[in-house]
């Protein structure tokens, strides 16, 4: 009974090819919904859906994830959940990207990845990140607002900001903040 409420709730709206490539991405054979769901009238509906589901890999694909769209998410080492993070935000298409400390605890092994696909975002595609590793920000930015206490200390492109006194001395700690 339990799984017969769960086929109606994932049951596809009509508005269902607009979302699919994010949803496809979660019912790949070996993730947690397919045995679950498998045989069932869904599946098949999903599966009829190929241009989604081949843009759902071609997804994966652009992050790096292309070899492990069948491995649970769970399973995944915790840089690739951030890839897959990012992936499944490319899928709704945004014009803004935002990233809180995109590569925060992820071991040096696998930060390479993350940043070789932050890199490689389409250009259309605004990115607003939240860092504090300052290194990572002049690799990337374009324009960088410093803010100290919540508020703004200075902005503009990445030269000016490296060469800026008051920035050096917050962040290299000849100044106190807060």
């Amino acid at each position: 009974m339990q799984y017969q409420k769960l086929y109606a709730a994932a049951s596809p709206a009509p508005a269902f090819p607009a979302r699919a490539a994010a949803r496809s991405l979660a019912f790949w054979p070996g993730s947690p919904f397919w045995g679950l769901l498998r045989g069932a009238r869904f599946m098949r509906d999903v599966a009829s859906h190929r241009e989604e589901t081949d843009e759902a890999m071609a997804l994966l694909a652009s992050v790096g994830l292309a070899e492990d769209a069948a491995r649970r998410s769970a399973h995944l080492p915790y840089g690739k959940q951030r890839l897959l993070e990012i992936a499944l935000a490319l899928a709704t298409k945004p014009r803004i990207l935002l990233l809180d400390e995109p590569a925060a605890g992820i071991p040096s092994s696998e930060s390479v990845a993350v940043l070789g696909a932050i890199a490689a975002l389409p250009k259309d595609v605004t990115v607003l990140f939240i860092e504090h590793d300052m290194s990572l920000v002049f690799r990337f930015a374009e324009r960088i607002t410093v803010l100290v206490g919540g508020k703004i200390l200075t902005e503009g492109p990445p030269s000016e900001i490296a060469s800026d006194e008051r920035v050096q001395a917050v962040y290299l700690g000849r100044e106190r903040h807060g």
